[in-house]
């Protein structure tokens, strides 16, 4: 009996010595020198305020590992979101809440090349900070990052082409973050298998139910998707705004490979012709945002064996003909936005009143859609 509690209490000690150490991770002197020195380079007046003392993994905005200390996180985004249902695809001034720049903590100054001496960092977030300047070649030696955000920025120039060489990469947003996108930087994407999220965007939409207003960042020209063929497990990406110049035909091949896809926009991306028949191979697809494009076809019957949609977006793409009755086969449907279109067709004699039970926002002004939705 002494003998069993004796090894119980060394299991409690042992315990309650490893809780200690982890409670009480100190960072690295190397890595708080360079978390200081980026923080010389950025203004602001409050953001910073809590980056003084010793331990920087207790700073704020900063995380670090508990076994050797290193800072494996940096989360300093300035947007505050304000709705689980927030798109950024998507902002709408009805929902203006759901998107805010974080203005008790303005920032604005340059990328200090020191910051990447962090060679253990696995998570960037430095989204809206108003930072300006070139994007430091130095980023292509974080081996271990999977999540870079730096989007709503100001940066100039080409963003290093060893940005391919960060192969742990899982999550890519570089949407309106100001760093020129053309040339071969979309084809180094590719090289980046493990990619599950690139947002490249370069126009912001804010709509009302009456207008459209957009924050265009600047041209981005992509002539093939035929970079996405190696990142098989894709499952959000936007290019809205990119100029695709593609028909519909032209895209059968590179998305028909994409079938991990939940969220696919490219809206405003300059393609014409038919909607891509590929798209019906994409049965994980969750959301379809295509507007803003000039097709030349009706709303093809096969959207509806897409059951996992929950947001369909084919607003100004002069779409004609009937409103498909198969689109009252998607019982997750929340979104669908059909608006300034040549649709006809009566809504009412379509669906039934079962048909989208978790409908909550149906927009389709400037259509020729008559009746009412079933009560």
């Amino acid at each position: 009996m002494e003998r069993y509690l004796g090894d119980l209490w060394f299991f409690v000690a042992l315990t309650l010595c490893r809780v200690t150490i982890s409670c009480n991770v100190v960072c690295l002197r190397e890595e708080r020198d360079a978390l200081v020195a980026f923080k010389n380079e950025i203004y602001s007046s409050l953001r910073f305020r809590s980056w003084n003392g010793l331990n920087c993994c207790a700073w704020r905005g900063v995380e670090c590992s508990r076994e050797i200390s290193h800072v494996i996180k940096i989360h300093l985004s300035q947007v505050s979101v304000n709705s689980i249902n927030l798109d950024k695809d998507s902002l709408t001034i009805g929902t203006a809440n759901s998107i805010i720049l974080d203005k008790d903590y303005p920032t604005t100054g340059i990328l200090s090349p020191a910051l990447f001496k962090l060679k253990y960092l696995e998570h960037l977030d430095l989204s809206a900070n108003f930072l300006s300047g070139v994007i430091p070649t130095e980023l292509s030696s974080l081996h271990q990052l999977k999540h870079l955000d730096l989007s709503f920025n100001y940066f100039e120039g080409q963003i290093s082409k060893h940005i391919s060489s960060l192969h742990n990469l899982t999550y890519l947003d570089l949407s309106c973050a100001g760093a020129d996108l053309n040339g071969s930087i979309l084809w180094r994407l590719g090289n980046l298998s493990q990619l599950q999220v690139i947002d490249l965007a370069t126009k912001i939409y804010l709509e009302d139910e009456i207008s459209y207003n957009w924050y265009d960042c600047g041209p981005v020209y992509c002539p093939s998707l035929k970079w996405t063929e190696n990142v098989r497990g894709l499952k959000h990406l936007s290019l809205q705004g990119v100029e695709l110049n593609m028909t519909g035909k032209q895209l059968e091949a590179p998305l028909s490979r994409l079938h991990s896809l939940h969220h696919l926009n490219l809206k405003d991306c300059a393609l014409s012709g038919q909607i891509p028949h590929a798209l019906r191979k994409l049965t994980s697809l969750s959301h379809l945002h295509l507007g803003w494009n000039e097709f030349t076809s009706s709303l093809p019957a096969w959207l509806g064996n897409l059951t996992g949609l929950v947001s369909i977006q084919f607003d100004r793409c002069d779409l004609t003909g009937p409103l498909p009755a198969s689109l009252s086969r998607l019982p997750h449907l929340k979104e669908l936005k059909l608006v300034d279109n040549k649709i006809t067709g009566n809504i009412g004699q379509i669906l039934l009143c079962e048909s989208w039970p978790q409908l909550t926002r149906f927009v389709l002004w400037g259509s020729n859609v008559t009746g009412s939705l079933p009560p």
